[in-house]
């Protein structure tokens, strides 16, 4: 979805946009390239990374999944009301903010 919307990206881009674990990133990459839902090339900026677009394949399947994945988002929010929408939101932010902290910490650690 997100290389459907945005465009080409990398790995690592993908990763940091989602805030998820790299390596699970790693395998589905993996997986699509394998199934021909993705093309690579060369990132022109950084020869070690690899851009990720949407292969003609890629395309068409996120096509015919759009109005399921629309579905299903309309289904998830209207599952909350408005007042859970937000105290799950100001949820999400506080933990968001304290995983950053805790990476900040274990970054020190790193260099």
């Amino acid at each position: 979805m997100l290389l459907a919307t945005y465009g080409p990206g990398t790995a690592a881009e993908i990763t940091r946009y989602l805030q998820t674990d790299d390596s699970l990133i790693s395998r589905t990459v993996k997986t699509m390239l394998s199934k021909g839902l993705l093309q690579s090339t060369p990132d022109p900026k950084d020869r070690r990374a690899s851009k990720l677009s949407l292969s003609q394949e890629g395309s068409a399947l996120y096509e015919r999944m759009r109005p399921s994945m629309h579905r299903r988002r309309v289904a998830v929010h209207d599952a909350l009301s408005q007042e859970e929408r937000d105290t799950l939101r100001a949820l999400l932010a506080k933990l968001d903010k304290r995983m950053d902290e805790i990476d900040e910490d274990l970054q020190r650690f790193i260099e």
